[in-house]
């Protein structure tokens, strides 16, 4: 288990910014996911992807069970027969790929952006 500290204070910040909103009708950009249908899986749709992908992830993420999610990730995309799937999962970083001490990105994390991105650039 990773030593991840949670940021009790960007999550109650996080909902007390929800107030009194309808999350079955709130048309803010993240209601999508408030209201999401707990039955859908990205798999199917991450099978068909073809472009190439890259996929980063925050070892202490409280939104979404990293291990798991990067599991799908590769799994869905390399069934479908996608060959350019990168998967980055970063220690102690949290959903944003953020550090708490100290502040600022997980080390690693902009180096594999940018030489991602330069591969993709230098194959095209």
């Amino acid at each position: 288990m990773p030593a991840c500290r949670t940021n009790v204070t960007h999550i109650l910040q996080f909902i007390e910014g929800l107030g009194s909103r309808d999350l079955k009708t709130d048309a803010e950009p993240w209601g999508f996911f408030l209201r999401g249908d707990p039955d859908y899986d990205p798999a199917t749709v991450l099978e068909g992807v073809r472009s190439p992908v890259l996929a980063i992830f925050g070892e202490c993420d409280q939104q979404l069970p990293t291990g798991k999610s990067a599991a799908i990730f590769e799994q869905a995309l390399r069934k479908g027969g996608n060959p350019a799937v990168t998967i980055g999962v970063f220690a102690h970083a949290d959903h944003g790929i953020k550090i708490a001490d100290p502040e600022g990105f997980a080390p690693g994390y902009l180096e594999l952006m940018t030489d991602w991105i330069r591969e993709q650039i230098g194959s095209a």
